[in-house]
């Protein structure tokens, strides 16, 4: 799910949360059946991908993204933050998933994982936060990602991803698995 991205910065009057988790919700409703069937049935926990603190004690005690899984209607009961930074979140960036990257807060034999993340740049820390939940027994893990990070300087795929998605207005009923 990634919406046409516009040059100008977002307008800091309007509240984003309760719009992302209603923007996520209207898509996984469109959408939870291929979502469903990539993951080999219905959905059994949904959680989110925390962003390491790289130890600043400043920094905000829970991810954005958190707040927002927590107010999607069709997900909301299956919501629990089970992933927390590992040894090696320090270590972590956006181009290499770490092994130890991510922990879980327990195990998850069996459960079928739909992971939320704000922001895709070149998918290390999502592939990390997967990487934790399947080591810890989830049988399937489904990412679902508000945005994605197109740089189209860095290669000629990005630039043609990026000219592609560009050309055409953000549509609801779009999806790369259906």
């Amino acid at each position: 799910m990634t919406a046409h991205i516009r040059s100008n910065p977002p307008d800091d009057s309007v509240d984003w949360p309760p719009v992302l988790a209603a923007m996520i919700d209207r898509f996984y409703q469109a959408h939870v059946a291929c979502l469903s069937r990539l993951a080999g049935g219905d959905f059994t926990l949904v959680t989110t991908v925390p962003k390491p603190r790289f130890n600043r004690p400043d920094a905000e005690p829970e991810h954005p993204t958190q707040g927002i899984a927590a107010n999607i209607p069709s997900v909301r009961r299956l919501y629990h933050p089970v992933l927390e930074p590992g040894l090696a979140a320090g270590a972590m960036n956006e181009t290499t998933a770490q092994k130890e990257g991510f922990t879980t807060t327990g195990p998850l034999r069996g459960h079928r994982v739909l992971l939320l993340d704000d922001l895709c740049v070149r998918g290390g820390y999502l592939q990390s936060a997967a990487l934790a939940l399947s080591r810890q027994g989830a049988t399937a893990v489904v990412p679902l990602v508000i945005a994605r990070l197109i740089d189209p300087t860095h290669n000629g795929a990005n630039a043609r991803i990026r000219k592609d998605a560009s050309a055409e207005d953000f549509d609801f009923e779009r999806c790369c698995l259906c």
